[in-house]
């Protein structure tokens, strides 16, 4: 792989943490904070597409999404034994619990027949009934 500049390597750094593309981009050039969002939006889009960059964010992920493999089902566990015993839980705490377990739960199956996907509430169900 090419050897990225420092600006593009702090970009795929931020994309692989998590951050969306504007703010990746707005950490990495600061001086684009002056620039009128178009301007932004055009650049951001452009160094999003070079394979490079793809290549790095992918690169960087991968440590994080093995030991996230590795453990999520403990992570998945305890997200739903704070959530049902935590008694100050409101409904954007649900929400939120939902989307960040539905994001960790697997979204492909090996077998193309089997169309079913678990989410949050599948296992819950299971956890409350098992």
């Amino acid at each position: 792989m090419k050897k990225l500049s420092s600006k593009r390597d702090r970009y795929a750094q931020e994309r692989a943490n998590g951050l969306n593309q504007s703010n990746s981009y707005l950490k990495a050039y600061p001086t684009s904070n002056n620039w009128n969002s178009n301007t932004l939006y055009v650049r951001v889009s452009e160094l999003e597409q070079r394979p490079e960059i793809q290549q790095r964010i992918t690169e960087l992920r991968k440590p994080l999404e093995s030991l996230l493999e590795k453990n999520r089902t403990k992570i998945i566990q305890r997200l739903i034994d704070i959530g049902l015993n935590d008694e100050k839980v409101n409904t954007s705490t649900v929400t939120a619990l939902t989307k960040l377990l539905d994001k960790l739960l697997p979204t492909k199956t090996e077998n193309k027949t089997d169309l079913h996907v678990k989410t949050f509430e599948d296992y819950l169900l299971e956890w409350k009934n098992g």
